[in-house]
């Protein structure tokens, strides 16, 4: 089997999601596509922990995103408490 990277998949599955409020049964089935979709590409040692570090980096990169618009909309003297 050939090492490849899930990112592309969900990157695929962000932009499907992204367009629109989904509701949790859409949501779960688009979830569950992308799963299946990518059984077949990663090794069952790594499907676990690319997904993992995939979805814990895509968090950190939305909060880093999510507090950098918080904070030029606040300015410079935003005190967190």
């Amino acid at each position: 089997m050939i090492m490849v990277s899930l990112a592309p998949t969900l990157q695929s599955l962000i932009k499907s999601i992204h367009a629109q409020p989904v509701d949790s049964q859409t949501l779960n089935r688009l979830v569950q596509k992308v799963l299946d979709e990518s059984n077949n590409m990663v090794s069952i040692e790594n499907r676990k922990s690319q997904w993992e570090y995939l979805l814990k980096n895509e968090i950190f990169t939305l909060a880093v995103r999510w507090a950098r618009q918080r904070f030029i909309s606040v300015g410079p003297d935003l005190v967190y408490t």
